[in-house]
């Protein structure tokens, strides 16, 4: 039932009804959630039809469940096309951030904590951008422009002994690199 369904879909895309065509996915997905092809390209018929949420909610549980499954680089490819849609998105920013983290993609995760650290800092929360700087720290002690922000926020949060340290470390760091 589910290939005479998706032959219909199909059928539907090459005449241009992607109304009837988005019906016909939607149905597989009901019959199989499992089936994680169908429904990120459910997803994409939502974007080609200007319907970016939908888009979103499809491809999040598409990237839920390869992330589950562990595969995480299919997970990341869902992430960044949910990105391209909503660009804004804190969340889909700190997941990509973890599967990065998971697959070791170290400069990859700290440039989406920035980016949340960042957003953070507009939003005047302070102490969860310096916590998500203590994380970048974590994942590479060697980042001077990462520990340099880190001083800063211990700076701006009154832990000076702290950012005295921090910046005495960044010191001999570029000392010792001439």
């Amino acid at each position: 039932k589910k290939e005479k369904i998706l032959n219909q879909a199909q059928k539907f895309i090459q005449k241009g009804s992607l109304d009837k065509a988005i019906l016909e996915y939607k149905a597989v997905c009901e019959l199989d959630p499992t089936d994680i092809p169908t429904r990120l390209r459910l997803g994409d018929l939502y974007v080609k039809v200007g319907n970016k949420d939908d888009a979103i909610v499809e491809y999040t549980e598409g990237a839920k469940v390869y992330t589950q499954k562990g595969f995480y680089l299919k997970a990341i490819a869902v992430y960044k096309q949910i990105l391209k849609l909503d660009e804004s998105s804190i969340d889909v920013h700190n997941k990509l951030a973890d599967l990065y983290t998971k697959q070791r993609l170290i400069v990859d995760a700290i440039s989406e904590y920035s980016y949340i650290a960042n957003v953070f800092e507009k939003k005047g929360k302070a102490a969860e951008a310096f916590e998500l700087f203590k994380k970048m720290s974590g994942l590479d002690p060697e980042n001077l422009g990462v520990k340099l922000k880190l001083a800063d926020m211990y700076l701006k949060l009154g832990y000076e002994k702290d950012a005295l340290d921090e910046y005495g470390w960044i010191l001999d760091k570029l000392v010792s690199q001439g």
